[in-house]
């Protein structure tokens, strides 16, 4: 009760400070498949000062290195302004730039990345080296690294692990012929390299670094004070939990900014009105989604749209996860669920389109994979998934055997025995409530007794450990999966996945899970054709069911001349901040 009033309360004091703009045209929305890009008129305007408002109930911590950094709002600052040394492809993989090669070898299980440019340089005007790229591997790998990336995916690197019990001197994996040259073998040679697993795709200033302990560098000014940058942007002042503003590098490889600076300022979402109608800020990034309706009111700015990397899924409970230290889904052919015709019945009487409107309010679209649409090949193209019709869902329950025998609106299992169905979601104010009743009523349509496990919507963290521990109480559950930039599914579907929490399993999904991981995936066309099958395989076995998927929100000022919030389209070189251009002296109020 105390949340539902906390958000109340939020949603009174927003709609107060966008009243005064409620007779005045609506907001520009961008929004162009993959594409969010977006051009203001005016003359352009040298220099200036792009400013930046973060959005956030808490502060950045001011970890600038993406060796060490844990809250998500240092990443922003530093993601656009001190890195960007790659490309990026249609499927989001990483691609060679002008100044750096990115050279996987299927023959030989290595991946190579040279140097190509002398432009490549630092911040200070100092040439950006191979040992750049090395001192990056041998700070995770060290015995004192505390940070949170040294994983799997680095104890895959050849001589990792010795080096990181303190075995070896050296990461035998890792090697520097050259200057320009950094070459990574692997004891597993996976596609998913293609998209940064045991990759660091960016430069850490070794030179700086060499001089500060291993314990003392976490806290050291060269990751919380003055880093060099080989990005467009280095930093030029921190108000510690207030403000970071950056210079322009002078040196940046794909050209000097246009912009003298960038400034970061932090704020509470629920300052965000105020700020626009101040005109503070140029852009506002992760817009909240509960604010969208007021800020369309702001003709000052547009709204950038792009589809966010997670999705929305019904699950369905097949088995359980066995064994400890190797773990493995046992999937249950005699599970409550176990029949895909009651899993595809229940699919069938979901309105997504009705959801997506009535209750996220156009917020979320239904989705129909899991494989998400910005992965340009790897997607399925307009696949149908299950609309919605109860009609059929209900002909698929009576095909089954799921027959309601003594008339009491409910339908009895095949064997002619009671069927209750225990449905759990995560809570989420009053919209979880009342998106459970539409559920368990749109079930009841099509005849099955489906009651909302412990009569409620669940805490966050106990439906997901709930879920982990095979709670027998959850048969059906709504969840969200947010998404790394690797499309894999192995992580969430492979037999030996603890986030496997539908517990299902077969021999044709897995082998299809290892092709998709194999060498052979390094092939275009045997990838694209490897996932396609991945989509194949779950539509028709149905553990789990795509139900939404999720969009973010930008704010862009109408001073700036042109801006881009996009997933990449596979053109030579990615738009980057350096790019930006403004039109005005100040933000337009």
């Amino acid at each position: 009760m105390k949340k539902i009033f906390l958000m109340c309360t939020a949603v009174i004091l927003l709609f107060a400070a966008a009243c005064g703009r409620e007779n005045q045209e609506t907001a520009e929305i961008v929004e162009e498949g993959k594409k969010g890009v977006v051009s203001h008129s005016g003359e352009p305007v040298p220099g200036g000062v792009f400013k930046v408002g973060l959005s956030g109930e808490t502060s950045f911590d001011g970890v600038f290195s993406y060796l060490y950094y844990e809250n998500p709002m240092d990443w922003k600052i530093m993601e656009d302004t001190m890195y960007g040394s790659l490309e990026r492809g249609e499927d989001l993989e990483y691609k060679s730039s002008e100044v750096l090669s990115f050279e996987p070898n299927t023959e030989n299980g290595t991946l190579k990345m040279e140097i190509l440019s002398d432009k490549f340089k630092w911040s200070d005007g100092s040439k950006v080296t191979s040992k750049d790229f090395a001192y990056a591997y041998e700070i995770i790998g060290h015995p004192d690294y505390t940070g949170l990336r040294y994983d799997d995916a680095m104890k895959n690197i050849r001589g990792m692990e010795e080096y990181h019990a303190g075995e070896a001197q050296r990461i035998s994996g890792v090697r520097t012929p050259d200057e320009n040259t950094i070459i990574i073998s692997y004891k597993e040679f996976s596609p998913d390299i293609l998209w940064g697993e045991g990759v660091l795709t960016e430069p850490v200033p070794s030179k700086q670094m060499e001089g500060v302990s291993i314990t003392e560098l976490p806290n050291s000014e060269v990751v919380r004070v003055s880093p060099l940058s080989a990005g467009p942007f280095s930093i030029s002042q921190i108000i510690p939990q207030e403000k970071i503003v950056f210079k322009a590098n002078e040196h940046f490889w794909a050209g000097k900014p246009s912009l003298e600076g960038v400034e970061f300022e932090w704020m509470k979402p629920i300052e965000t009105l105020a700020a626009l109608d101040q005109g503070r800020f140029d852009y506002i990034e992760g817009l909240d989604p509960t604010l969208y309706s007021q800020v369309s009111k702001y003709t000052n700015y547009s709204i950038l749209k792009k589809q966010d990397l997670t999705y929305t899924y019904l699950g369905f409970k097949l088995g359980k996860l066995t064994g400890e230290e190797e773990i493995e889904v046992q999937t249950d052919s005699n599970s409550k669920m176990a029949n895909g015709n009651l899993r595809t019945a229940m699919a069938y009487a979901i309105d997504r389109e009705k959801v997506a409107a009535e209750f996220f309010r156009d917020l979320r679209s239904s989705g129909n994979s899991l494989i998400l649409p910005m992965y340009e090949n790897l997607s399925p193209k307009n696949p149908p998934g299950f609309p919605y019709n109860p009609e059929n869902g209900k002909q698929l329950l009576e095909d089954a055997g799921y027959k309601d025998i003594d008339a009491d609106g409910y339908r009895e299992d095949p064997e002619g025995n009671p069927l209750s169905i225990s449905f759990a979601l995560a809570e989420d104010g009053y919209l979880s409530e009342e998106l459970a009743a539409y559920y368990i009523g749109a079930w009841k349509e099509i005849g099955l007794n489906v009651i909302l496990t412990d009569g409620k919507p669940l805490e966050f963290q106990d439906l997901y450990n709930r879920l982990k521990d095979d709670d027998p109480a959850i048969d059906v559950y709504q969840a969200t999966w947010g998404l790394t930039q690797n499309p894999n599914p192995s992580l969430y579907y492979g037999k030996n996945s603890e986030y496997n929490y539908p517990r299902f399993s077969t021999e044709e999904l897995e082998e299809n899970l290892n092709r998709i991981s194999s060498r052979e995936s390094f092939d275009f066309d045997k990838r694209n054709a490897n996932y396609g099958e991945f989509h194949q395989i779950m539509t028709v076995e149905t553990p789990v069911i795509p139900l939404y998927y999720r969009d973010q929100y930008s704010v862009i000022n109408k001073r700036v001349d042109h801006f881009e919030d996009t997933y990449p389209d596979g053109e030579t070189r990615n738009w980057r901040w350096n790019q930006i251009i403004l039109n005005r002296e100040e933000p337009v109020s």
